[in-house]
């Protein structure tokens, strides 16, 4: 009885491994993006979406605050292969048919930023970095040639990374934001002008809508979209994007410095008090 339970949950286990879809973020990326995150994809082909990931091992999973949402598992993967947007099938094409994508260009900059708030004040320069690829229904990723769009747009900020010593894989908490952007428009299977009720019914976008448009709209789940997210996702611009939810790493006594102080004040205070009340009880 005991080994069927055992099987039973080990086949349940690998069942919720296949049918979650993966997401690939260039290796550089993901070892960067260590703690917890914010998550917002907005599509036309359904509602948008919000939910939080954490970043601490190889694999990171996606809670959605709402029930029914597609699973998306992201991932770290080189450069040198094809790299998955599976996760993102139900927010690029109406069959959902999923998606590679190859990566075919990286732009880095630096930016000198003095002046930060207390908590990140040690970072004076902002480093920014954007991958361009080209997508494909296959799993062979696209072609990087001269005829090819490229559609795909990483794109990611914070402080400049650190040199990994090579000896042990650990993650940084270098990143404070990051966009993962596919224009869909010309796509096969696009939801691009239409507008999503569901992952598999999307509707005609009506065409007669006042001309006055809400700066914002609101969700049932309470949450805001901006008006420039909807405009992009009814165009085929499927938007995810993460923003660092956890306070950024900081030396150990810039993190502790209030109590740190408060101690040492008290402690003095106490050593002094106890020296002065030995005197006076002396005399």
């Amino acid at each position: 009885m005991a080994r069927a339970l055992v099987f039973a949950l080990s086949l349940l286990v690998l069942a919720a491994a296949v049918n979650a879809r993966e997401l690939h973020l260039p290796a550089d990326i993901y070892d960067n993006a260590a703690g917890e995150w914010s998550v917002e994809v907005t599509s036309s082909c359904r509602l948008p979406l919000f939910g939080s990931v954490t970043f601490q091992n190889a694999t990171a999973a996606v809670n959605w605050q709402e029930e029914g949402a597609p699973e998306m598992i992201i991932s770290r993967r080189s450069l040198d292969s094809s790299l998955s947007m599976a996760a993102l099938a139900d927010f690029l094409t109406r069959d959902g048919h999923e998606l590679s994508y190859a990566v075919c260009g990286r732009q880095d900059n630096y930016l000198s930023t003095p002046q930060r708030p207390t908590q990140v004040a040690g970072m004076t320069t902002t480093y920014m970095v954007a991958y361009s690829g080209v997508p494909s229904r296959s799993l062979g990723g696209g072609t990087c040639d001269n005829t090819s769009e490229r559609t795909v747009t990483i794109q990611a900020m914070g402080e400049p990374f650190k040199p990994n010593n090579g000896k042990e894989w650990h993650m940084q908490e270098a990143l404070y934001a990051i966009d993962i952007i596919v224009d869909t428009m010309n796509m096969k299977g696009t939801c691009a002008g239409m507008r999503g009720t569901g992952a598999s019914n999307p509707v005609p976008e009506n065409k007669k809508r006042p001309r006055k448009r809400r700066a914002h709209r609101t969700l049932r789940s309470g949450l805001v979209v901006s008006n420039a997210d909807e405009v992009a996702a009814e165009n085929g611009v499927v938007t995810l994007r993460l923003i660092r939810r956890s306070a950024a790493h900081q030396p150990w006594f810039l993190r502790y410095y209030t109590p740190i102080v408060f101690a040492t004040t008290f402690i003095t205070y106490r050593i002094v008090h106890s020296f002065c009340s030995a005197r006076a009880a002396k005399s």
